[in-house]
């Protein structure tokens, strides 16, 4: 008997060509436990040996990289019955039935590779672990009829970073797509603030897809003023002061934002911010999942749209900078 889907509208889909029996050739069966995910088992000498990252090995186990297919096959063939807070995607259990994946063998003769060195974003002891990260955008929308898309370009820098003082901030150039389906008319856009959670490194930002209910209300100059208010309110309240300090300081624009970064007032500003959330942030790193909240940016905004839909986004990484800092001026 087939599973009912836990996940949210949008966040499953079943592949155009489904092969549940399939099995790789070189591959072994593991049985999943509750506190595996992808990326604890491409840390596994063998999957590392094979040079096979997370996204990698879902496509060993199933033949897709889409995130919607796999959710698929970890219903269906994983046979997983649990599934994140945000229910975008499904999580590995002791209950899963049958629950059993396959990793590539072991080879043998073979010195096992010498543990991996921190992954990007893992901070030295001492330092704090905060997988957020913040930055400014543009984006385009527009819905006609019942069919709707917007794009958005942003660049997002790691709040991690900035809180440790590390030399070198690191940060991400990305873009998002996102496809609505609903009822609603007109267009609008404008800049845009973008906090993401969850999110070690650039990598896991790429080809993430988020999907569910929205809605957009744009009047003229208010463009976006309830964008999302709705769901993400308290999370908007709590960013509200950082949010302040961006609009204060001018990070209006991707190349505003890296500007600011290089001026030792305005970098003093941002710091004392970001670490005035710290406990705030602090919360949000212990989710497991990525997210990406996105929020216009009040009088910056313009266009007339209302609408209502089911959207479902996808990101992509363009590049993945880092900015010198001085930051021997900056908290003075």
């Amino acid at each position: 008997m087939a599973r009912t889907s836990l996940l949210a509208a949008g966040c499953e889909k079943m592949p155009a060509k489904v092969d549940l029996e399939y099995r790789p050739s070189d591959g072994a069966p593991y049985k999943v436990t509750s506190t595996d995910d992808w990326w604890k088992l491409a840390a596994r000498p063998e999957v590392i040996a094979a040079g096979i990252d997370a996204l990698g090995l879902c496509a060993y186990n199933f033949g897709t990289r889409v995130p919607a297919e796999i959710n698929w096959y970890l219903r269906n063939k994983v046979g997983c019955v649990s599934c994140t807070a945000d229910r975008k995607n499904y999580k590995f259990s002791l209950a899963d039935s049958p629950g059993i994946i396959y990793l590539p063998k072991a080879k043998t003769g073979v010195v096992p590779p010498s543990p991996r060195p921190p992954q990007p974003g893992t901070p030295p002891a001492g330092k704090l672990r905060l997988n957020s990260w913040i930055g400014i955008g543009a984006k385009f929308g527009s819905t006609v009829i019942i069919m709707g898309i917007e794009q958005m370009t942003g660049f997002i820098v790691s709040i991690q970073d900035l809180v440790n003082t590390e030399s070198n901030i690191r940060a991400i150039v990305l873009n998002a797509e996102t496809t609505r389906i609903g009822i609603g008319v007109g267009a609008s856009g404008g800049a845009c603030i973008i906090y993401a959670t969850g999110v070690a490194n650039a990598g896991e930002l790429n080809r993430l897809m988020t999907g569910g209910g929205d809605f957009n209300l744009a009047l003229g100059g208010n463009a976006g003023a309830f964008f999302k208010a709705g769901k993400n309110a308290a999370k908007i309240r709590k960013l509200k002061p950082l949010i302040d300090v961006l609009i204060r300081i001018g990070a209006k624009t991707p190349g505003a934002l890296n500007s600011a970064l290089k001026a030792p007032d305005k970098l003093g500003d941002l710091y004392k911010a970001v670490t005035g959330l710290r406990d705030t942030l602090a919360d949000e790193a212990v989710d497991a999942e990525p997210s990406v909240l996105v929020m216009d940016v009040p009088g910056l905004s313009g266009g007339t749209e209302a609408a209502l839909f089911h959207a479902v986004t996808e990101f992509r990484t363009l590049g993945q900078p880092t900015i010198a800092i001085n930051w021997s001026n900056a908290q003075q």
